[in-house]
């Protein structure tokens, strides 16, 4: 969930994070670290960053284009077996981006 948190967190302009007296280096936080097993998972959903569905007036993110992953995962090569822990791990990805999104 974090690199979910840190791909669709902006980063502070150099005027805001001055207004702490700090570098945007220093406000943006330390780098999330995702460990190897999860790395799979972190890049399809990067991958994914432009299939956001929105709804509504207001263009409210609902959720990623379903249709669109089984052409990521079979670009990127991901054997079917493997598919359904990958999509399962999406989702949670999906859950934490839709409200950082949304907040905007």
């Amino acid at each position: 969930m974090e690199a979910a948190a840190a791909i669709y967190t902006p980063t502070p302009s150099d005027e805001e994070a001055a207004r702490f007296g700090l570098t945007v280096e220093e406000a943006s936080g330390p780098p999330v670290q995702v460990w190897p097993d999860n790395m799979p998972a972190v890049e399809l959903f990067s991958d994914l960053a432009t299939q956001w569905r929105r709804a509504g007036m207001a263009g409210a993110v609902t959720g990623l284009d379903y249709a669109a992953i089984p052409a990521v995962f079979a670009l990127r090569g991901v054997p079917k077996k493997q598919w359904s822990a990958l999509f399962s791990d999406l989702r949670v990805m999906e859950d934490a981006a839709i409200g950082l999104i949304n907040k905007k």
